[in-house]
Order: C-alpha cells, then sequence, then structure tokens
C-alpha cells in the first residue's frame, strides 16, 4: 500500500542505514514527518531480518510509509543505463 504523495513532504529511495538508525533511536516519527514515501528495493528486507527489524519495517509497510520496489525489468535496465551514461558524459564542476 502506498500513501497518496503529499507536496509538502519528499520521496525518496533508501537503503537499510537510515531506516535501521531511525528504529534504534526510536524516531521513526521523524520519517514520517519529512518523507511521503520512503522506496526500499525488495532485496533490502532480509537485511532488515538480518538485523531484527522485521516488525518495525512491515509495520512502515503496512502504514503505507515504506514501499518496496520490485527489479528492473530489461528495457528498464537499458533506460537507467543510458541517462546514467548521459549524466556521466556531462559532468558539472
Amino acid at each position: 500500500m502506498t500513501k497518496p504523495v503529499e507536496t509538502d513532504k519528499i520521496v525518496v529511495m533508501s537503503n537499510t542505514g537510515p531506516l535501521i538508525s531511525a528504529f534504534q533511536c526510536g524516531r521513526t516519527d521523524l520519517l514520517d514527518r519529512y518523507f511521503s514515501v520512503i522506496y526500499v528495493t525488495a532485496s533490502e528486507l532480509a537485511e532488515f531480518d538480518n538485523h531484527g527489524w522485521t516488525e518495525e519495517i512491515h509495520r512502515l509497510m503496512d502504514d503505507g510509509l515504506v514501499a518496496v520496489i520490485e527489479p528492473l525489468t530489461e528495457p528498464e535496465k537499458e533506460q537507467a543505463e543510458g541517462v546514467a551514461k548521459q549524466i556521466a558524459a556531462h559532468p558539472t564542476a
């Protein structure tokens, strides 16, 4: 379940580190205050499990704050690679 995007909050992609830090200090309320949706990859769910945060990540998923993205399809991978190459070809100082 994904919540509607709130215009005063941002949408982000995260790895496990920032979320685990929020779990450790008991401040997941801050995540909800600033972020509309936090995307994580499906492969990171195992890392949350390994660190003992299964219940917490699933609570955020049930609340719609965290959404799991599926692996890219081959056409999506090719498109992402093309964008990355364009960015690499025109770096800014």
